[in-house]
């Protein structure tokens, strides 16, 4: 229903997906020291939360 992505990198690992592709890689040197999870949504698409309450 919510199209996004998400990506989580961890040393040197790297994950991405989105509603319509998926990637995960090993990176050949360390990409972040520790873990970064980042999404992103299309707000446009959100439903009406208020009329769910």
């Amino acid at each position: 229903m919510i199209q996004g992505e998400l990506i989580i990198a961890s040393r040197n690992a790297i994950y991405y997906k989105t509603y319509q592709n998926e990637l995960s890689d090993n990176l050949n040197s360390s990409l972040v020291n520790g873990t970064l999870v980042s999404m992103r949504f299309d707000c446009t698409k959100l439903p009406n939360i208020y009329s769910i309450i």
